[in-house]
């Protein structure tokens, strides 16, 4: 979800008047860190989508999610950038509590259209875990549903968490604080 209304939030930031040239602007540290982040992801996922090392996976993907903690909090100056930290920390609450898999809600899961039901319980996405009465903090769990694109394909029918929804409306402050969108009264939104 975050990475959806990320995009569209960028989309909407350019129509207002924001230039992306301005991110650079912002006060961001241990970029180079992203590259490690990157790296982390990719084997984590492999791991977990060969189906013989899904212990490894889980830490390896529990680390990565550890270093994106760091990343947010270094750039904790950058304006939005700590309420993505808070949705990232609800997040990382209950994945680790899960042992780095996110649970969901078949409930929610099955007001998806049924080519996404199919990639959740086929295992085509392995950060997930079925959600049951034992599961750890529940409550921040992958359990609430969008089940249309209002403007295909964005954004992607799926199911979310509490975290999700905070670290979506942190993204949405970054972009449109560091793209500098400015309103002004009695003109229509306008950039700088």
């Amino acid at each position: 979800m975050a990475f959806d209304i990320a995009v569209v939030a960028f989309i909407l930031a350019l129509a207002l008047g924001g230039r992306p040239r301005h991110l650079a602007r912002l006060p961001w540290r241990g970029l180079p860190l992203v590259s490690v982040l990157v790296a982390l992801l990719v084997v984590g996922l492999l791991l977990a989508f060969v189906g013989t090392r899904q212990d490894i996976a889980r830490w390896v993907l529990l680390l990565a999610h550890g270093l994106v903690a760091v990343l947010l909090l270094w750039n904790w100056r950058v304006p939005g950038m700590a309420v993505v930290a808070v949705g990232l920390a609800l997040n990382f609450a209950v994945i680790a509590a899960n042992v780095g898999f996110m649970p969901v809600d078949p409930q929610a899961v099955a007001r998806l259209p049924a080519r996404d039901q199919a990639l959740l319980y086929a295992g085509e996405k392995p950060r997930h875990t079925p959600l049951t009465d034992e599961t750890p903090l529940a409550w921040m769990a992958d359990r609430y549903v969008f089940p249309v694109s209002l403007l295909p394909p964005y954004p992607q029918p799926q199911v979310f968490s509490v975290g999700d929804v905070v670290m979506s409306l942190g993204m949405v402050w970054v972009l449109f604080v560091g793209m500098a969108v400015r309103f002004r009264p009695g003109c229509p939104p306008c950039g700088t």
